[in-house]
């Protein structure tokens, strides 16, 4: 099966076999108010879990397939949680990062550990105003890194069980970043992609902290959303 979550002003969150085009049991219930963002891992023992951001401050955990909440909400957030990222650390824990929407008053990320129901040491402090944007990877040396993208004009580069920067903050963009993506390259580098209002998008080696290229321009307004994959060519 292929499924999708989706997330609702109504406060559910759904799942969707995807190719049949139908929905995987009912709506799973329990935040209040609407839900921001979602994000999808698969867990050490199998199972497909969610982790959603809500309005209500919390981030709520979900078994996909079983229908059913894991836990109880996951508090620490003091406004509204978007977006959420989610990945297996090299541990085997299922660990997500969470982000408030509330601009400077709390312009933090925040680490938990997903099945624990626990936060994974304090949040992650440096951005000066509202973070907009966070992903998640496994660079080649096994630590999980996020990169988180922010109204500050700059990204910033995590060891997230460290609860460490990784460098200093990756500067270019003339306006805020609205949208952060990662992923590894297949020569091994950890490859970090954000997307500014100011109509750019930059690429950058995350873990060398420097720009690979020029901006790529093209855009005539505000990049709200970016993506990355990495593709091996066959000749």
């Amino acid at each position: 099966v292929t499924v999708s979550v989706s997330g609702r002003e109504d406060s559910t969150v759904r799942v969707w076999d995807v190719l049949a085009g139908t929905p995987v049991g009912g709506p799973h219930c329990g935040h209040t108010p609407g839900v921001n963002s979602v994000a999808l891992a698969t867990a050490s023992d199998g199972r497909l879990i969610a982790v959603s951001g809500n309005w209500d401050s919390t981030v709520r955990v979900w078994d996909v397939l079983a229908g059913t909440p894991v836990g109880g909400p996951l508090i620490g957030h003091t406004h509204g949680v978007n977006p959420v990222a989610a990945a297996t650390a090299s541990d085997g824990r299922l660990i997500a990062v969470t982000v408030s929407v509330s601009g400077r008053e709390d312009s933090t990320v925040r680490v938990w550990d997903v099945l624990a129901g626990t936060p994974v040491g304090g949040p992650l402090i440096g951005h000066t105003s509202g973070v907009t944007s966070v992903a998640l990877a496994t660079a080649s040396d096994g630590r999980l890194i996020a990169v988180s993208g922010s109204k500050d004009f700059t990204v910033r580069v995590w060891d997230v069980l460290a609860g460490t920067p990784v460098g200093g903050p990756l500067i270019g963009h003339t306006h805020g970043v609205q949208s952060v993506a990662l992923a590894t390259a297949p020569d091994g580098r950890l490859i970090a992609v954000s997307g500014s209002m100011d109509s750019t998008v930059r690429v950058w080696d995350a873990l060398a902290g420097t720009p690979i290229g020029d901006p790529l321009t093209g855009h005539t307004g505000y990049v709200h959303s970016v993506s990355l994959a990495t593709h091996r060519w066959e000749w």
